[in-house]
């Protein structure tokens, strides 16, 4: 049914959209009167509803008429159904008046359907018997007929009655039935009335029928006129009564394609007006050429005294291929009439347009000139002369034809201003046509006015600057100044201050200045600003020692360096006293100035138990006493030492020896302090020199007679006769002209006292005539390194004594040991096992106590030992080298299966002899002496003088040359280089004639020949001097046969034997040959004497020593120790050679000079700076972090860069956790997991990792502090077992009283499962309540239901699994 109607709808839908106009356009010409358009415009008719209902609201339309009847839906479910489901007409009650009484009828108002039409609608007859109301009609006369009226009703001609009745209602429209009648040409009236009738019925409730969505449509009459409407134009009516029209319009000219708007309607004869509107009719253009027009330029001048001028202009020349329409000349801005227009000076422009009746246009410009050629008239002041700069010089006017004009000036002299003496002012003015006029006014003006000054405002209360004691940079602003004459120039001045005033510096108080102005005239005047100055900033106070160390009873506190601009201010600390207990004191220092400006610092006093110090007296150099070798302590004053001790008193003490030998002597002071118990010691050094000369014995006139080899063997043990020194002996010489010297040297010591050039290391130490090398205790050590200034060229021999003795043990072996070493100097300096530390170079011997022998090492490797020798007796030591190779105490050593000759020599030059000894487990002294090292150098051809440190044994040969009278020179040098001489005499004879000279006599021991005669001419001796006249230079001069020079002096007598300016004793001291006058020693300075004897050979005014220290040439002039910092200190003698510091302070005596000294309050030779920050360890805050800055925010002595808690005083950093957190800031001291705060409110050891409180949920959150201590989200105060996680937690107590405590079940938690039944039961089993996501509403969700008190039976499955999950009892009251 629903699909039936909606075709019907549709179709109805059609036919009303078919009623319409419609129309065509067609372009029919197109000419200079415009456009034609043809219209052609056809109507089509259709059906219309003139009237319907609904029934939807149950008022009839006007005119409508009905026996009573229901609206709405009254057979509910109703058989079928309207298309839209709205309520609907139902036929029940009878009519109970009129003419239809008894009756039921629907009636329609009367209307028009005089071409035809038709109506729509539904009916349905009652089938829902027995239920009244909607009972079915079931006879003929009851069923529905449609009928129509055409005399207003009063009487009814039936259109449509086949709705028969059908006893099994199967009929279509015992449900709703859709209807569409055609009105039968009879009821085509003007005024129809329609109605739908039951003539019969069996009384009110029963033969029910009804209506809905009735529509009577009419068929639409035809036209009778027609309209037609244009945008913007005329419309046009055409009185044609047909369906169709065409007509024609002319669209006005137009130079563009234009779209328009028409609207074609057509008037029925019944007048209704049916209308077609388009919107895209297009008219093309009718004309596109645009006209033409031209003008011609006009150029004319002013009227006489007048800035304008009238024209006549000449009408412009138009022209278009269809017609013109008109044209206009416009002036920009003006509107009137161009014949009266005024035009000014310039150009005007006139825009001419012209247009087409098709709407062109095109436009020309016309320019009208206007020239102004009247000058301007010009009127200036007079003349003047005055006294003052305050000249009015007058108003000059002037008049143009055109405009006001405003005269101007220039002043030509004295700079452009009214100046002294005369001004000349050119008055000009020019008007608008640019024509200009000028004429000259002169002014003399003297001037006796001064300027006026005002300065500007005083500074107040200005601050200085920050950190500062003066302001600078102020604004002082600029004075105002005046003058009525000339220009005027202004100064400010400071009294006593020179320069700019911007850079002067404003000391604290009132600075005046004094603002002066001057005019050309030479006028002036002043006036003063004042700035004052206030001083805000606190003093600052350095402290030197931030963290002071103290260590004396009585601290004697310097007080801090106070930078302020305060003249004099007070200084206070606190605590004020001057005694600390140990550990760190903190000091507040409080500076306030006469500004009421206040400065606090803290200082940090470390007291640490004190120890002792001792001031030396000065190192002390003597001489040795007379005959003595060494001085004794009587005789000596070594000074007072001055102890510093601080909590008690005692006196230094030293272990200065009864007599200082030669060399030099440490001693030892000690100062002790008797409070503390705490030692210190220093050393003194006392030098003792030897300058006395060996005493020489000798024997004089000895006779040698040549042995069978021809030769006679000089030794120097023939000529001593007991010569000797008051130390010792170190060599001896054999001098003359007649013999080689091949010196066998040796250096010996038999350890009385120190050798020379020697140094001791560690424990050793030279003592009772023995080399001690280490104490009696275990892990001693100690080394001797001697250098001899030896160079063995044949041969050496080298022998020394050695022992251990004394000794003690701890439980093993033990493992002392001394090793002796010729070559470079040992560095041994711990007690580490030597056979690891055996030398790479030299010869060494290990003395090897544990495995008792010897062993011999040459450059690292072995090469021969020996177990024979005895470690417990002084035991001599030989060890031998010459052309047959290297033995140790009588047997051979081999290198590399070869004898050492080969190697030796090369090797061993300019080497050092070295002892070093260590102790072990087991213990001894280790004991060196008599020492000798004797060797043979190359042979020499020249005179023999040994230099120091050097002791000889002279081997001379004589043969047959040499026979006769020999004089030879004997000399002997003690240990200090000390020298005596004395010339002997030598008779050489030949008693066994192996010179084969029997031709000639013998020459006997006193000159004689064999007959005894005495000896003259070529074998005579006059003098008996040993030398044969031939051969003497002076025969007869017995103490005189040589004269090297020809200067007639002897050489015995002569000082300058060769005569080259240097004397023999000089050339013999430095390695010349005093007689050969080419062989000089070096001068190189030339100042007379020798390199070997002059401290400053190059004279540059730097000792030989100090060059050679600093590395610079001392035979250079121009090369020099570096002074780098000019400080005027050279080299090594500067403890800051890079730093300037011509004081040379050194605070702490650690020979590092203040300047550059990185900590130079206290000793640290060292200089060590692990963290390279430029701050000695030993004064750091921080060692292993460069922190220059030595920044410590806390105060603790800890830099903040290692300071594990730089925020807080922390001095001890303990850090229980070793987190590098310190505790005093770490929040979890044991690193536990929990926080200090939280063991200590919980009852745990926030410093034991094994003391924990107790936290069953691991939720961080300590039970004591746990409001839920199982972590199930239910609060332990209403948790029933608060250590179990329960998944809920159900109430078993309800009191529904309404006061808010257990008014509803609770299940906390329940909402997790929204998917949950809860279940309850009465005592009897019957279920009373049963809820899906229960939500903790119970008993209240049913309020219509009260539950009785008692006991109730819950069943909980939470997610509807059929399990049951929780069960039990609730409780219910009230």
């Amino acid at each position: 049914m629903k699909y039936t109607r909606l075709i019907l709808i549709l179709l109805f839908v059609n036919q009303a959209v078919s009623q319409s106009v419609d129309f065509t356009d067609t372009v029919v010409s197109i000419t200079c009167s415009g456009t034609t358009i043809k219209f052609e415009a056809t109507f089509t008719p259709g059906p219309t509803s003139v009237t319907e209902f609904d029934f939807n609201d149950g008022v009839l339309p006007a005119g409508w008429d009905s026996s009573p009847y229901n609206v709405g839906q009254p057979c509910n479910p109703a058989t079928g159904d309207t298309d839209d489901n709205s309520d609907y007409f139902w036929a029940t009650t009878l009519q109970t008046s009129g003419n239809n009484i008894g009756r039921r009828f629907v009636q329609t108002s009367a209307v028009d359907v005089s071409q035809g039409g038709n109506l729509e609608f539904y009916i349905r007859y009652g089938k829902d018997d027995p239920q009244p109301g909607c009972e079915d009609p079931e006879r003929a006369n009851e069923e529905v007929k449609l009928q129509y009226s055409i005399n207003g009703g009063s009487s009814w001609i039936t259109i449509y009655e086949d709705w028969n009745t059908v006893s099994n209602k199967s009929a279509a429209w015992y449900s709703w039935h859709s209807n569409n009648i055609d009105i039968p040409i009879g009821a085509w009236t003007n005024s129809t009335i329609f109605r739908w009738y039951q003539p019969s019925n069996d009384g009110n409730q029963w033969d029910n029928w009804g209506l809905d969505d009735i529509v009577v449509k009419a068929i639409t009459p035809p036209s009778a006129s027609w309209e037609a409407g244009y945008t913007g134009l005329s419309s046009d009516t055409f009185n044609v009564a047909s369906n169709t029209v065409s007509f024609t319009k002319l669209f006005p000219p137009s130079n563009q394609d234009k779209v328009y708007s028409v609207s074609v309607s057509t008037t029925l004869t019944n007048g209704i007006i049916i209308a077609k509107t388009r919107n895209d009719v297009t008219v093309p253009a009718s004309d596109n050429s645009i006209p033409s027009i031209t003008t011609s330029n006009i150029v004319t001048n002013t009227l006489a005294g007048l800035c304008k001028t009238n024209v006549d202009l000449a009408n412009p020349v138009a022209s278009d291929n269809c017609s013109v329409a008109g044209y206009v000349g416009i002036i920009s801005g003006y509107s009137g009439n161009l014949s009266d227009y005024e035009y000014p000076i310039g150009v005007t422009t006139i825009t001419w347009t012209v247009s087409d009746t098709a709407g062109n246009i095109s436009s020309t410009f016309q320019f009208i000139t206007v020239i102004d050629n009247e000058d301007p008239v010009l009127t200036i002041p007079a003349d003047i002369i005055t006294s003052t700069c305050s000249v009015v010089i007058g108003v000059a006017s002037a008049t143009d034809n055109c405009s006001a004009l405003t005269p101007s000036y220039t002043i030509t002299s004295n700079g452009g201003v009214i100046g002294l003496g005369s001004n000349t002012i050119i008055w000009h003015v020019t008007d608008l046509a640019g024509r200009t006029v000028s004429k000259t006014q002169s002014i003399i003006v003297s001037d006796t006015t001064v300027p006026v000054i005002s300065a500007p405002p005083n500074l107040e209360n200005k601050k200085t600057d920050n950190g500062s004691c003066v302001a600078t940079n102020l604004n002082l602003g600029i004075p105002s100044i005046s003058d009525d004459c000339s220009a005027v120039t202004y100064v400010g001045s400071i009294d006593g201050y020179t320069g700019v005033l911007s850079d002067y510096e404003y000391p604290i108080g009132v600075t005046t200045i004094t603002w002066t102005v001057s005019d050309t005239a030479g006028n002036i005047s002043s006036t003063i600003q004042l700035v004052t100055i206030i001083h805000e900033q606190p003093p600052i106070i350095t402290i030197s020692e931030t963290t002071k160390i103290i260590s004396t009873c009585v601290a004697i506190l310097e007080d801090p360096v106070i930078t302020s601009c305060s003249s004099s201010y007070t200084i206070s600390r606190n605590p004020s006293g001057n005694q600390f207990n140990s550990g760190i004191t903190t000091i507040t220092w409080t500076v306030t100035d006469t500004f009421g400006n206040t400065a606090t610092s803290t200082q940090l006093i470390n007291y640490i138990s004190p120890v002792p110090g001792i001031t030396l007296p000065a190192n002390i150099e003597v001489e040795a006493s007379l005959g003595s070798c060494g001085i004794s302590n009587v005789d000596l004053s070594l000074g007072n030492a001055i102890g510093h001790i601080s909590c008690g008193t005692n006196t230094p003490t030293n272990d200065a020896p009864e007599e200082f030998p030669v060399g030099i002597t440490a001693v030892t002071w000690t100062v002790t302090d008797t409070q503390s118990g705490q030692t210190f010691s220093k050393v003194q050094s006392v030098t003792v020199n030897d300058v006395q000369p060996p005493i020489i014995r000798a024997i004089d006139n000895i006779t040698l007679s040549l042995d069978q080899a021809s030769s006679i063997n000089l030794d120097w043990t023939l000529l001593d006769n007991g010569s000797e020194d008051n130390c010792a002996i170190r060599s001896f010489s054999i001098e003359g002209e007649a013999f080689e010297t091949i010196d066998s040297k040796a250096f010996s010591s038999n350890f009385n006292s120190p050798p020379l050039n020697s140094s001791l290391l560690g424990d050793a130490k030279i003592e009772d005539g023995v080399l001690s090398l280490t104490l009696l205790e275990q892990n001693s050590w100690g080394v001797l390194n001697i250098n001899p200034d030896v160079n063995p060229s044949e041969y050496f021999e080298i022998t020394f004594k050695h022992k251990q003795s004394g000794g003690g043990s701890i439980g093993s072996p033990g493992a002392d040991g001394m090793v002796f070493n010729f070559g470079p100097p040992l560095i041994y300096n711990s007690y580490t096992e030597f056979d690891n530390q055996i030398p790479l170079t030299g010869l060494t011997v290990l003395f090897d106590q544990y495995e008792n022998k010897e062993i011999v090492y040459w450059k690292g490797s072995e090469i021969g030992a020996n177990s024979t020798v005895s470690f417990n007796s002084l035991t001599e030591i030989k060890i031998t080298y010459n052309k047959n190779g290297l033995s140790f105490s009588g047997f051979d050593l081999l290198f590399n299966n070869k004898y050492l000759s080969n190697y030796l020599i090369s090797e061993l030059s300019n080497w050092e002899l070295s002892f070093a000894a260590r102790t072990g487990t087991y213990y001894n002294y280790h004991i060196v002496d008599d020492l000798t090292l004797s060797y043979k150098s190359n042979p020499s051809t020249s005179k023999s003088r040994f230099t120091n440190r050097e002791k000889g044994l002279s081997f001379t040969t004589f043969n047959c040359d040499n026979l006769g009278a020999q004089e030879v020179v004997y000399s002997v040098t003690d240990s200090s280089g000390n020298t005596s001489s004395k010339t002997i005499n030598i008779i050489v004879t030949d008693d066994d004639n192996v010179c084969n000279s029997s031709d000639l006599p013998k020459v006997s021991s006193g000159g004689e020949t064999d007959s005894g005669e005495i000896s003259s001419g070529g074998g005579i001796d006059s003098d008996g001097d040993g030398f044969l006249d031939s051969s003497d230079a002076f025969p007869f001069d017995p103490a005189e046969w040589l004269d090297t020079d020809s200067d007639l002096i002897g050489n015995n007598k002569d000082l300058d034997d060769d005569n080259d300016g240097q004397s023999d004793l000089v050339e013999l001291d430095c390695g010349s040959d005093p007689l050969n006058n080419l062989s000089r020693s070096n001068d190189t300075d030339f100042d007379g004497l020798p390199n070997c004897l002059d401290p400053d050979d190059d004279n540059d005014g730097f000792e030989d020593i100090a060059e050679l220290s600093a590395g610079t040439d001392p035979l250079n002039v121009d090369e020099y120790p570096d002074d780098s910092d000019a400080d005027g200190i050279q080299g090594p003698f500067d403890n800051c050679p890079d730093v300037p510091n011509p004081d040379q302070l050194d605070s702490d005596s650690d020979f590092f000079g203040d300047v550059c000294d990185n900590c130079p309050l206290i000793y640290n030779i060292y200089q060590e700076d692990t963290d390279q920050d430029g701050i000695g360890n030993v004064c750091d805050n921080c060692l292993e972090n460069k922190n220059p800055l030595q920044e410590d925010y806390d105060l603790d002595g800890l830099g903040d860069l290692c300071d594990n808690c730089p925020e807080n005083d922390n001095p001890l950093q303990e850090d229980y956790d070793k987190d590098l957190l310190g505790d005093i800031c770490d929040l979890d001291d044991d690193n536990d997991g929990q926080s200090d705060k939280d063991e200590i409110a919980c009852g745990s050891d926030p410093k034991d990792e094994t003391s924990l409180s107790p936290d069953i949920d691991g939720d961080g959150i300590l039970d004591c502090l746990d409001t839920d201590k199982d972590n199930d989200g239910i609060d332990d105060s209403v948790d029933i077992d608060p250590s179990t996680f329960d998944d809920i937690l159900i109430s078993q107590f309800v009191s529904d009283n309404g006061d808010g405590i257990n008014d509803q079940l609770i299940i906390l938690k329940i909402d997790n499962y929204p998917n949950n039944l809860l279940s309850i039961y009465s005592r009897s089993g019957a279920l009373v309540y049963s809820k899906v996501n229960y939500q903790n509403t119970w008993p209240s969700d049913l309020a219509d239901k009260e539950f009785p008190e008692g006991s109730y039976f819950f069943r909980l499955d939470l997610e509807q699994d059929g399990n049951v999950d929780y069960q039990g009892w609730l409780y219910l009251t009230r």
